[in-house]
């Protein structure tokens, strides 16, 4: 009887010392699963983050291989034969091509029935060049307008109590219209305005680089200039903001930045806009201009 009693205790021994291993074994699998699982899923997570970040590169270079189309039918219509290729006439120089083209642009608005419903007693480019004259002579506030709520909303309205209704109205429906060209106008109309000359200030119905310096800091640096922007369509938002850059840098360069307008962000911001904006006919230019200009102030 008592050699079955040891033996039953042999067993009971033997057999809470198997159970012991045969868990440890099984916590000691579990933990090798878990280990194994792990790294396969940090594996699995750092390739799906690698073809992510390869199909979002391949889509930004498909988007600028991709660019639109230039409507060259349109352009031939506002500039004439050549126009596409912006080709100058025999014997013009580039500043005589430039102003030809804008004169051939409000010619061709002219003659455009949307704007003859308003019966206007001069052309569209004496109405352009009375619209400058006058913000010209009412610059919005660029700097100090959340010191003073009264020169906030004043600065909301700018258009509208400086332009009034109809010539709002009549400018929005030019850039409803013209949306197909908007780009490669607002290439010509840059150029005429900011030339790079001398005599650009004694031009009639071109501003001076001075008065684009107010307009550009009220979009970049103001409250007020923001808010137009942001109730704009996209396109149009990103290209004044872009051309605004411009000016800037022209008044940086001249030393004529009065309001200290710091571009470094607004270069940063720009550039993300344009690179995710789809549609933009000339977007690997701008890329590579605002690329510049981020070289040009990354040190100051």
């Amino acid at each position: 009887m008592k050699r079955w009693g040891a033996i039953a205790g042999i067993l009971l021994v033997t057999g809470a010392l198997g159970y012991g291993v045969y868990v440890q074994v099984l916590k000691w699998h579990d933990q090798t699963m878990d280990e194994s699982l792990e790294k396969k899923r940090v594996a699995w997570q750092q390739e799906s983050d690698r073809l992510e970040k390869e199909i979002a590169e391949l889509r930004d270079k498909l988007a600028l291989e991709e660019e639109p189309a230039i409507p060259e039918q349109k352009l031939r219509e506002v500039f004439g034969d050549g126009a596409a290729a912006g080709a100058a006439e025999v014997g013009e120089s580039r500043q005589e091509e430039v102003d030809r083209k804008v004169g051939e642009f409000f010619s061709y608005l002219d003659g455009k029935d949307y704007i003859k419903a308003y019966d206007l007693k001069q052309g569209t480019f004496e109405v352009f060049a009375s619209m400058g004259d006058r913000l010209a002579e009412h610059p919005p506030a660029v700097s100090a307008e959340l010191k003073d709520p009264f020169l906030l909303i004043r600065n909301v309205a700018h258009f509208y109590r400086v332009l009034g209704k109809r010539d709002l109205r009549m400018a929005r429906e030019v850039f409803l219209n013209e949306a197909e060209i908007a780009e490669p106008v607002g290439a010509v109309l840059f150029e005429w305005l900011l030339p790079g000359d001398d005599v650009r200030d004694s031009i009639e119905g071109r501003p001076s680089l001075g008065d684009l310096y107010e307009y550009a800091g009220f979009f970049l640096n103001s409250v007020g200039g923001r808010s137009y922007l942001l109730r704009r369509e996209p396109r149009i938002r990103i290209l004044t903001t872009y051309y605004s850059l411009l000016i800037v840098d022209r008044a940086i360069q001249e030393e004529r930045n009065r309001h200290g307008i710091d571009i470094r962000p607004h270069i940063d911001s720009v550039i993300q806009e344009v690179r995710n904006q789809r549609g933009l006919v000339y977007q690997k230019d701008y890329l590579d201009t605002l690329a510049n200009l981020q070289k040009k102030y990354a040190n100051r």
